[in-house]
């Protein structure tokens, strides 16, 4: 199991760099019959990389949807984001560490794009633990 404060830690700063260009839209909280928490939210990329490596506005941005669900009393997560970043590369490996759970890759493993099975967040993922990061008690992330 994994907690915000590890994934967070776990993701390389371009990553963290370009979640400030996901923009969040209808984000909802709740509860689980368990009592534990929940954030929901649609993602969108107003930039992306070009072939270049520089950033350009995107011009029709992708609509995703980015979840995160406390699990345990420990503030322990499961994450999930629709993104093609999170299912190809990120998913599966998340998965092994009960950070995530199998729901938009085939669930085989990432031999090409994540063949370490190192965790990680994408940015919409990060734009989300960020927007939420007040609301959390201090040292959770």
């Amino acid at each position: 199991m994994l907690n915000l404060k590890q994934l967070v830690r776990h993701t390389d700063d371009g990553r963290k760099q370009r979640a400030r260009y996901v923009k969040l839209v209808g984000l909802k909280t709740g509860h689980l019959r368990s009592g534990l928490g929940y954030v929901a939210s649609k993602s969108r990329s107003t930039h992306r990389v070009d072939a270049n490596g520089k950033i350009v506005r995107t011009v029709d941005p992708q609509t995703h949807i980015t979840v995160i669900t406390f699990i345990d009393r420990k503030l322990n997560v499961h994450c999930a984001c629709s993104c093609e970043d999170n299912t190809f590369r990120w998913e599966y490996a998340n998965t092994v560490k009960n950070a995530s759970e199998i729901e938009y890759s085939n669930g085989e493993p990432p031999t090409t794009t994540n063949p370490r099975l190192r965790n990680s967040l994408c940015k919409h993922m990060v734009a989300l633990v960020d927007r939420i990061r007040p609301k959390l008690p201090p040292g959770t992330v």
